[in-house]
């Protein structure tokens, strides 16, 4: 029973300190609420680990004019339908399997784009 007593005496100090020093106490008392309350925002507003996707904006319209966008039909850079057409051979190049350097090193593109070598055991699995 010796921790119980311990215990009922510190909380009748703080009740006597509270006493004492109400307005040292409300102060105090309003840093730590605003440094709990800091905490639990940070906690919550971290993103959880997983795929994220890059969305591409949607294009719909250029500087040039709705007019020149939509009707006319050329290869200038500017206009919408040319943008599109571009963005689609270039989402296209996807290289799979294992490749070589000049040297004749395997490696592979791995799905983040990044470049691994790989060593001679794996090449022949692959």
């Amino acid at each position: 029973m010796g921790a119980l007593d311990t215990l009922q005496n510190g909380i009748t100090d703080i009740k006597e300190f509270v006493a004492e020093h109400p307005l040292g106490t409300a102060i105090g008392a309003g840093i730590v609420g605003a440094g709990v309350v800091g905490g639990v925002i940070a906690i919550s507003g971290k993103k959880t680990k997983g795929k994220t996707r890059k969305s591409r904006k949607k294009i719909t319209h250029t500087k040039r004019g709705w007019k020149q966008d939509r009707k006319r039909r050329s290869k200038q850079s500017w206009e919408v339908a040319y943008q599109k057409r571009k963005r689609k051979k270039h989402s296209s190049k996807k290289r799979k399997g294992v490749h070589y350097t000049k040297k004749g090193q395997p490696y592979i593109i791995m799905s983040s784009g990044k470049a691994r070598f790989i060593k001679k055991t794996k090449r022949r699995t692959r």
